[in-house]
């Protein structure tokens, strides 16, 4: 049975096997989607595309251009064609009506003797029915088979050969890393087809070919298309829905592919543990997963929390969910040129990235990276939380590397606004080692140590007054405009501080330990506020 009715299918039924086609031959093949009997004039009222029309022609009485401008409201409106009864209301259809309908291929059939109505309508709406429903349920075993297939060895050529014998048409699967197709000798008609022509595009012309397609997904990303060539247009919405069964079926293909693939990098974690734990490493027992050019490259580490907002996961979640990170992650890091080596712990995910040319180790190319890791994060977590290293070339130093990327980390989970490569965090360089001695406390004593304790004790802002006009490079007006007073406030605060401070407090040197130490007194207090929020949130788990 044909998906879908025709005029053409139409004629050969009973009722039409007197009625004659005086135009629009040429568009004997479109689809007849319901049948309308229509005798007003406002048909646009009562249509929506694909009716067949049957009229006594009651309203085309009134002469050559009411006929006219009928057939060309109904061929605006969609319909499928125009079914006339000539005798009881007119006798004739006049040649220029016939002609524009020939212009535009649209059937005008003539029944010359009176039949009824009501059974052409029955017995066209029993068919349409009829044929829906087993579009349904063909729809609904190509999809158990598509499953079933999709468990079986080489399931995607298996599906796509699926499709092909269903609608005898070309099948493909198409993904950034290879072309799959049956039969296997139309492949070359394919092969010319760009993933960036059928994106948001499911139905596209090429080569005077009508391409239909399908994006198959994982984890919201397309990781290729599945293609149907010289698709009937007709079944369009049908066509489709096939397709997007049979690309349900081979994303399952491909996820497990992709978490056997996953399973084999266990090698990978361990060679990161062994790495960062600084134990003496036998890279020829890591040769599988090592890049063949890592020793001539410069590498980076990257690392990512997986639940930066604590959210409550279980062990068999949080394995799942950072599973998927990784794999994420993995094809990101494929995609944009480099190759990694990913170890997931059960609260971040740690990859040594290797670029697989010196093109991809530009600065450039680490901050186009850095934009699409931060999408993935922000969809992740629904915020920018990444590390990423200095460059190193020994892969001894990857220790080194990971404790840089929980400095950024440190840092980032404070203010986002900071960049997430170590090489960009200036004097925080400094300061974190110095944070970490516990000297940094006593520097900050030594310099602010006065101004602290007399906002302390006045609720004053001399410290708040002091960054403001460091950064503002000493002009009062900038500074008080920044600080929302007037410079006579200013002034007098100024005094305070230099009685303070000393009055050389903005010489060079002086002010090059002042710009440190608040630096510092911020990296101190945001530190407290942190663990101070962490407590107030265990205490409330």
């Amino acid at each position: 049975m044909k998906m879908m009715l025709t005029v053409e299918d139409v004629l050969q039924r009973k009722p039409f096997q007197y009625a004659k086609v005086l135009a629009g031959r040429n568009g004997l093949n479109r689809p007849v989607k319901w049948s309308h009997i229509l005798e007003v004039d406002n048909a646009e009222e009562f249509v929506n595309g694909g009716e067949l029309i049957l009229t006594t022609g009651i309203n085309l009485q009134h002469g050559q251009k009411s006929q006219l401008d009928y057939i060309e409201k109904l061929i605006m409106l969609n319909t499928a064609c125009i079914c006339i009864e000539l005798g009881s209301s007119i006798t004739a259809i006049t040649k220029d009506a016939l002609a524009f309908a020939e212009m535009h291929d649209y059937p005008v059939i003539v029944f010359e003797e009176t039949v009824k109505f009501v059974e052409i309508t029955q017995e066209l709406h029993t068919s349409i029915i009829n044929r829906h429903h087993q579009m349904l349920t063909d729809l609904d075993k190509l999809s158990t088979e598509f499953h079933s297939l999709s468990l079986q060895p080489n399931g995607i050529m298996k599906i796509l050969q699926a499709v092909h014998h269903y609608f005898h048409k070309p099948a493909s699967f198409l993904s950034r890393d290879s072309i799959q197709c049956y039969p296997l000798d139309k492949k070359g008609a394919i092969s010319s087809i760009n993933e960036q022509d059928l994106e948001n595009r499911p139905c596209i012309e090429h080569d005077g070919d009508i391409i239909l397609s399908a994006a198959v997904r994982m984890f919201d990303q397309v990781w290729g298309y599945i293609v149907l060539v010289e698709a009937d247009t007709i079944h369009h919405e049908f066509c489709t829905l096939v397709l997007d069964r049979a690309a349900t079926a081979i994303s399952q293909v491909m996820l497990r592919y992709k978490e056997l693939a996953e399973r084999k990098h266990c090698l990978e974690e361990d060679f990161i543990r062994s790495c960062l734990s600084n134990d003496l490493v036998e890279y020829d027992h890591f040769n599988s997963i090592l890049p063949t050019f890592y020793a001539n490259t410069a590498y980076r580490l990257l690392c990512i929390p997986t639940h930066p907002n604590h959210l409550a996961f279980t062990n068999g979640r949080a394995d799942i969910h950072n599973t998927q990170i990784s794999m994420m992650l993995r094809t990101l890091l494929h995609k944009e040129g480099y190759s990694p080596i990913i170890a997931v712990r059960p609260y971040e995910v740690i990859c040594i990235i290797f670029p697989c040319s010196n093109h991809e180790n530009t600065k450039g190319h680490w901050e186009k990276l850095s934009v699409k890791l931060t999408q993935l994060s922000l969809k992740l977590f629904n915020a920018p939380l990444f590390g990423i290293s200095s460059s190193y070339s020994n892969l001894e130093l990857c220790a080194k590397a990971y404790e840089e990327t929980n400095d950024v980390l440190h840092l980032r989970k404070q203010a986002e606004s900071i960049s997430p490569f170590y090489d960009d965090l200036g004097i925080y360089r400094l300061l974190l080692p110095l944070q970490k001695t516990g000297i940094l406390q006593r520097y900050i004593d030594d310099y602010l140590g006065d101004i602290i304790e007399y906002d302390k004790r006045n609720n004053s802002e001399l410290l708040k007054t002091l960054a403001v006009y460091l950064e503002c490079n000493g002009s009062r007006k900038v500074a008080a405009e920044r600080l929302f007073i007037v410079r006579q406030t200013l002034y007098h605060r100024m005094e305070k501080l230099r009685s303070l401070l000393g009055d050389e407090f903005i010489a060079p040197a002086s002010r090059l330990s002042l710009e440190a130490a608040i630096k510092a007194y911020e990296l101190e207090n945001s530190l407290r506020k942190k663990q101070d929020e962490l407590l107030i949130h265990e205490g409330r788990n």
